[in-house]
């Protein structure tokens, strides 16, 4: 399939409100045309892992609140426990296919400052979002990795706004 056809899908999946489907097809159409996207794919590739990511974290937070709620001895804290490992095996696996997209495809192959500005911020908000369920040392690096893709983003960006009044 062409990566025009995924686009169309894409935007097919976004109708219905079918993110996981959505991204999907971004990530093929992105693939397809090399990492060479327009500005529109590029928003369609945002909203699509925004929303399906999002659910994550958000299920994720929910979880915490329920196990903060139990105490240790009850039997429903494991189950809870599994559960929440299973959402964030699934958010870092997802944040993980972003960045993969992103590092690989994206940021090496935009075309002007704007998109890269755009892929290195959004680099970094994933990185944010894997910091989030991540700890310790673990944790640490990748709240790193956060800032450099913010600071990479923001030092592309200023030159241009630099004389703005």
């Amino acid at each position: 399939m062409s990566a025009s056809n995924h686009v169309a899908m894409a935007r097919l999946a976004e109708q219905a409100e079918r993110y996981t489907d959505m991204s999907f097809e971004m990530r093929k159409a992105i693939e397809a045309s090399a990492g060479i996207i327009s500005e529109d794919e590029r928003n369609l590739f945002s909203v699509a892992y925004k929303n399906v990511v999002g659910q994550r974290r958000s299920s994720w937070r929910a979880m915490c609140g329920i196990e903060k709620k139990l105490n240790e001895g009850d039997p429903k804290l494991s189950h809870v426990k599994t559960y929440k490992s299973r959402i964030e095996n699934e958010l870092t696996e997802l944040c993980n296919e972003v960045l993969s997209i992103l590092n690989d495809l994206l940021i090496k192959n935009a075309v002007d400052s704007c998109s890269k500005v755009f892929y290195m911020k959004m680099k970094g908000d994933y990185y944010r979002y894997l910091a989030e369920v991540a700890d310790g040392d673990k944790r640490k690096d990748i709240v790193q990795k956060s800032h450099d893709s913010y600071e990479e983003a923001s030092k592309i960006a200023l030159p241009r706004h630099a004389y703005v009044t």
